[in-house]
């Protein structure tokens, strides 16, 4: 007897079992174009499907997890993403990306404008709860600014 694959998707997870047998690999899946079904008596239905096409399925069943995850989610801009990647000061970059003068940040945060702008060109270093009210301002998560 052949080593087979078992995969199981179980909701946005993918489960894989190394089993010994002569059937190649598995997938728990019934429902797919390009597969042979082995035993419909058990809930867990096997089926028979060539490498390339599991491949896929598991990339395809991912990526629709990730978008499920994350639809609700801001979408980010690609020069902001670079800008944030290269190092630049994330208070300025998500406060240009809002739109917002230092000024009018300042004042949604309660904070003077002199000393945010010493937190944006990194002569000062903010406590948390400073960070957390620029964050809150921003509409972000404490996260994205650290």
């Amino acid at each position: 007897m052949s080593e087979k694959t078992v995969i199981r998707l179980v909701g946005d997870r993918v489960e894989r079992m190394r089993e010994q047998g002569d059937l190649g690999e598995l997938i728990a899946e019934a429902d797919l174009a390009k597969a042979y079904l082995f035993d419909r008596s058990d809930p867990d239905d096997l089926v028979l499907i060539a490498h390339a096409d599991l491949e896929e399925l598991i990339e395809d069943r991912l990526a629709e997890a990730a978008y499920r995850r994350t639809r609700d989610q801001e979408t980010v801009p690609d020069t902001v993403v670079r800008r944030l990647i290269s190092g630049e000061n994330p208070i300025t970059v998500w406060r240009e990306h809002r739109g917002m003068t230092l000024r009018a940040l300042a004042d949604a945060a309660g904070l003077d404008p002199g000393y945010l702008s010493q937190l944006e060109n990194g002569k000062r270093a903010g406590p948390v709860a400073t960070i957390k009210k620029i964050a809150a301002a921003l509409r972000l998560d404490l996260d994205d600014l650290t």
